[in-house]
């Protein structure tokens, strides 16, 4: 028992340490972000599954990595560990959805997943590589 309880203290120990929340503990880009979704028009790697957030079930994008220099989540200063939920009004349900807008785009995003949410505005350029400024 007492090997048991040092294990799961130490993982709970290595989950704090890298700023994770309960209900992202068992995601795997914690540890090793090629494991999520690369979402070309955002410049950033996700994992998009059910979380818990504030006692309702919801499907959401957690971003796994910092965005990159062009991305256009700078702007929102959004950084690995905050949580995506609508991209213009629309739930983040599947990876597909991380790529579907463009131009002036409106983000309903929660810091580290646990932060009351809050709304923003992005520019997202259809191009894809191209940089994300009007």
């Amino acid at each position: 028992m007492f090997r048991k309880f040092t294990a799961t203290l130490t993982v709970a120990s290595l989950l704090a340490l890298l700023g994770t929340t309960s209900a992202f503990a068992g995601d795997s880009c914690v540890i090793n972000p090629a494991k999520g979704y690369y979402a070309e028009s955002l410049h950033c790697t996700f994992v998009v599954r059910e979380m818990n957030y504030k006692g309702m079930t919801v499907t959401a994008a957690r971003l796994c990595s910092n965005p990159e220099q062009c991305s256009p989540l700078k702007s929102l200063n959004l950084k690995m560990g905050d949580v995506i939920f609508r991209l213009d009004g629309v739930p983040v349900d599947n990876d597909d959805e991380l790529d579907d807008h463009y131009d002036w785009t409106t983000v309903r995003y929660s810091r580290n997943g646990t932060a009351p949410i809050q709304n923003g505005k992005i520019f997202i350029n259809n191009s894809f590589g191209g940089d994300n400024q009007p």
